[in-house]
């Protein structure tokens, strides 16, 4: 669902598993973006930034998103205010978390 307008930097983490043990890896939060002519949803669905802005935003003003409970040891990602704030009120904003294992992350050569 839309465009990607802002990526969390990479956090170390461990996903936590039903079964088997706990796997380390990195987690983010994409944040994307619909235009309001995009959507077919209009301003008042519940993700729309109107909405958004009325219930969700922290009493600092800032948009953040939890890790779900599956992923551990990171912090909230945060949509900067600049960048929430020049949002039109009737597009769609989801945000979306991603963990990739340490197996599967490159390692920085010049380390």
């Amino acid at each position: 669902m839309g465009r990607v307008i802002f990526e969390s930097v990479p956090a170390t983490g461990t996903m936590k598993q039903r079964t088997g043990s706990d796997i380390p890896g990195e987690a983010r939060c994409r944040f994307r973006f619909m235009e309001p002519e995009e959507s077919a949803f209009g301003p008042d669905f519940p993700n729309s930034v109107r909405q958004l802005r009325k219930r969700v935003l922290a009493a600092d003003g800032l948009f953040k998103s939890s890790p779900p409970p599956m992923i551990s040891g990171v912090a909230d990602a945060v949509l900067p205010k600049e960048i929430f704030g020049a949002l039109p009120e009737g597009g769609l904003l989801s945000h979306t978390w991603e963990f990739t294992p340490s197996a599967c992350v490159p390692v920085d050569k010049d380390s």
